[in-house]
């Protein structure tokens, strides 16, 4: 056993760990997707439907709301076209009335409130070609490129010799060093 595995860890670390974990499970449970009984769900924006607000690859984060109003842009599944994003024009009894902002005409289907997915709570603008640019091959190579050199550097130094690390003063221990 290391001699640091056997160090209790201060109470200072020990607090900073507890708050990030908090952290870290308080945006997972405050984002967490509809899938799993969370009121979050995300859409991918084709066409130009909703120009100028919303492009294509704009990825559209949504949020599940009791109450939905006119003038919000919300996306309903469309039985025949799955998933629109589109804005609340009216109301006509349960149902909504729905246009795209690029669009003279309203949508041909009415959905009802159960219908839609959520309502935009935040905006990713050209977000798809992010994720496709950060998931193509050149970008997987390069990142497993520089875990490799990681990974032989580290090696190398071990068999060196050299500490990995060094401790420095600093602060007032070392002005008072200096005298």
């Amino acid at each position: 056993m290391s001699d640091r595995a056997s160090r209790p860890r201060s109470l200072r670390a020990r607090l900073a760990s507890g708050a990030a974990t908090g952290a870290i499970l308080a945006l997972w449970f405050g984002l967490a997707p509809t899938s799993i009984g969370g009121d979050y769900s995300y859409v991918i924006v084709h066409g130009n439907s909703m120009e100028p607000h919303l492009h294509g690859g704009d990825i559209v984060l949504l949020r599940r709301e009791r109450v939905y109003g006119i003038g919000e842009v919300v996306a309903y599944r469309d039985p025949m076209l799955g998933p629109v994003l589109h804005r609340i024009d009216a109301r006509h009894g349960d149902r909504f009335v729905l246009r795209g902002d690029n669009r003279e005409r309203v949508d041909a289907y009415t959905p009802l409130p159960e219908d839609v997915l959520g309502r935009e709570a935040a905006v990713w603008p050209r977000g798809l070609s992010v994720i496709l640019a950060l998931t193509s091959m050149r970008s997987l190579l390069t990142l497993a490129g520089a875990v490799v050199a990681l990974g032989v550097a580290s090696q190398l130094r071990a068999r060196s010799g050299l500490p990995r690390y060094r401790r420095t003063s600093t602060g007032l221990a070392a002005l008072r060093a200096r005298r």
